[in-house]
């Protein structure tokens, strides 16, 4: 068992290959039960081999996305993806087995509480060119009743970009020196002038407003194989000079995990690492071991190139 877990990246996996090597060997573990002779009716039979294998055709179908989550970071474009998978696979099918089907009525019932859509989710599948046009999106957007470019131009007010002064907030940086005449001209206090009072309540100018509009028209413009290697960090990281502001709101948005899933891994594997023989490891060698074995693939390539 604990080289399966080592071999395995979540708890998920275990459990779907305990049952893969469970039906593999069918024939053998019955023969094994029985022959437990202080035990009556331990033996499965086979309508309940038949729920195992459902079950395991059930597991069996998230296991591309689940591979996606755990293999890599998790950006937040990837929960609206993530999300229509899963929907997709809890559609019953003539074939399921009937304890199947109760699983999946049962997880229907709450899953729009686990995975809701949200305007945040949203914003980040319309950051993605591979996303951007899902089903999903497109109803939140209709529900809304905005088009990809309006919500775009909304979420960048929302989250108050700033840019090189070009902000969803004026630039109030100037000062500007005003002398009431009613006072002793030596006293000189600053005073604000209505006109700069004004801009720190203004949105900003027309011409910036139109550099964000050309940013937003041309992200909309990219085709889904623009993100090389399935690398939408990379691939925001190579245009900020060419989109300061949507570069800006995607780090904003990119930054959240979709999932505690790498987590959930490196405990996990600090688990593993903490293993009765080596309990008395002294913490900060542990946090080495851990940090060498989630980055050992990255130095490497480093070093060979």
């Amino acid at each position: 068992m604990g080289s399966n877990e080592a071999q395995t990246t979540t708890k998920w996996h275990i459990n779907l290959r305990l049952l893969e090597t469970l039906i593999k060997h069918k024939t053998i573990v019955n023969v094994l039960l029985e022959q437990l002779q202080n035990i009556d009716d331990v033996a499965l039979d086979e309508s309940e081999w038949e729920a195992l294998e459902g079950l395991h055709g059930f597991m069996s179908a998230f296991e591309d996305a689940v591979e996606i989550f755990s293999n890599c970071y998790p950006t937040l474009n990837l929960v609206l993806l993530f999300r229509s998978h899963l929907l997709l696979q809890l559609d019953e099918t003539k074939d399921d087995h009937p304890y199947v089907v109760h699983l999946k009525a049962m997880i229907r019932t709450t899953f729009d509480g686990h995975f809701p859509v949200d305007s945040e989710a949203v914003l980040a599948a319309l950051l993605d060119p591979r996303l951007r046009d899902l089903l999903v999106v497109n109803e939140y957007l209709a529900t809304v009743k905005k088009d990809k470019a309006q919500f775009l131009t909304d979420a960048i007010w929302k989250h108050n970009i700033v840019i090189d002064n070009s902000v969803a907030t004026a630039d109030s940086t100037e000062t500007v020196l005003q002398l009431d005449s009613n006072e002793d001209s030596n006293t000189k206090r600053p005073r604000l002038s209505i006109t700069q009072l004004a801009k720190q309540h203004s949105r900003v100018t027309v011409e910036k407003s139109d550099a964000i509009g050309d940013e937003i028209k041309t992200l909309l413009a990219q085709s889904p194989e623009s993100v090389l290697n399935d690398d939408i960090l990379s691939f925001w990281n190579r245009k900020q000079s060419d989109w300061p502001v949507l570069s800006a709101l995607a780090r904003t948005v990119f930054c959240i995990p979709a999932t505690s899933a790498p987590v959930s891994t490196l405990f996990h594997h600090d688990g593993l690492i903490r293993a009765s023989r080596f309990c008395s490891l002294n913490p900060a060698i542990v946090d080495k071991v851990v940090f060498v074995g989630e980055n050992y693939l990255y130095f490497a390539k480093g070093a060979n190139s």
